[in-house]
This record gives C-alpha cells, sequence and structure tokens, in this order.
C-alpha cells in the first residue's frame, strides 16, 4: 500500500487548519460504522509505512461517525413534536434529518409535519423542546459504533491529538463522551454552537 492510498483513507473535507491550526495534519471524514476498522487500517499503515512522521493530529465528528445517536434524537423530536400536536416523524425519518445541528433538525422535522415553512415563533418553542427533551436521555438508546472505542485509545496511546468537531450542541458533547468513556482521548472538542459558524 503506497502513501496516496493512505491519504484517501484518512483525507477529510473540513477546513481542519482554521479548526486545529496551520500543524493539523488530518481530518477524518464519515465513515459511519465503518469507522473503527478504517482508524485500525490506518494504525496497521502506520506501523508499516511509518505514516506517523507526516502527521499526528486527527479530527472527528460524532453522530454518525463515532457514534449512532439518531434513535435519542428521535425520541426528543416526537416528543417536541407532540408537545406541538402535530404528527410524529418515525425514526428513519429523523435519520434522514440529522448532521446540521439541532435548529435545522427542529425545522425539518416542522417542514415534514406542517408540510409548509415553519414560522420562527413555532421553530423557537419546538427547539426548545427538543432541547429539553434530548437533554433528559442523551444516551438512553445511543450506541458506539464497533471499534471505535478500540481504535481511538490506540490512535491516542500512538500519540496523535485527537479533536472532535460537530454540529451537536456542546452541552451535549461531554455527557456522551463521558457516557462511553471517551471524553479523556480528546484534547479539544467544538460544539455546533461553540463557534460564530458550524462546520460544513
Amino acid at each position: 500500500v503506497d502513501d496516496s492510498s493512505t491519504r484517501q483513507v484518512v483525507r477529510g473535507e473540513l477546513d481542519h487548519d482554521a479548526i486545529l491550526g496551520e500543524d493539523a495534519d488530518v481530518v477524518l471524514p464519515h465513515l459511519a460504522a465503518d469507522v473503527g476498522e478504517h482508524l485500525v487500517t490506518v494504525l496497521q499503515l502506520n506501523a508499516e509505512h511509518r505514516i506517523g512522521q507526516r502527521f499526528d493530529n486527527a479530527a472527528f465528528d460524532l453522530d454518525g461517525t463515532l457514534i449512532d445517536s439518531v434513535p435519542d434524537l428521535a425520541v426528543a423530536v416526537q416528543q417536541s413534536m407532540r408537545e406541538m400536536a402535530l404528527p410524529l416523524p418515525d425514526e428513519q425519518q429523523v435519520r434522514h434529518w440529522v448532521g446540521n445541528g439541532a435548529q435545522v433538525l427542529v425545522e425539518r422535522a416542522l417542514s415534514w409535519a406542517t408540510s409548509s415553512a415553519p414560522e420562527p415563533g413555532l421553530v423557537e418553542a419546538a427547539l426548545a423542546a427538543f432541547m429539553r427533551h434530548y437533554a433528559a436521555a442523551p444516551n438512553a438508546r445511543t450506541v458506539l459504533y464497533p471499534h471505535v472505542a478500540q481504535a481511538l485509545q490506540q490512535l491516542h496511546d500512538a500519540g496523535f491529538t485527537l479533536a472532535l468537531i460537530t454540529n451537536k450542541p456542546e452541552r451535549f458533547i461531554a455527557p456522551i463522551l463521558e457516557h462511553f468513556e471517551l471524553l479523556a482521548l480528546f484534547a479539544h472538542c467544538v460544539g455546533g454552537d461553540s463557534l460564530p459558524e458550524k462546520k460544513p
């Protein structure tokens, strides 16, 4: 395996220099359930081809990359829609709406439920309900993807500086990482409301 194929495995799409500084070397892309296996592959390539001399930082998304949080997000969306006396989406529908932060998730749910662009006041009320319900149980049904914990631990032990860059509100990051005993592995955590602009 040559270095070009290695870079294909670890290439990301974020402006990582803007987030981690000019010395940041790699942002791992959205790899879903295979992320752990991909990271194991990177570790093996690192050991065999000494590519560790080329990069020592790695940044990750959270939802859909390290964890499947849709079951808990779906419950919070359903509870907020119930408060608004609106139709309830199922989990699969919510799965298609996640990825751009809590407000966009709620806006998409409202648009689906009302078949129209939601008024700002409705969005504000539904978002407040969603945040309240999600805060009450952010880990009840969320699961870690296979091999993720092992791979992150190995990267950390190998000297990589790990960062988490997610559109999930910052207040939820630490409780979720602590639940899976991963918080200590990350040197930096950036949420969707940590900076003026969200990640792409």
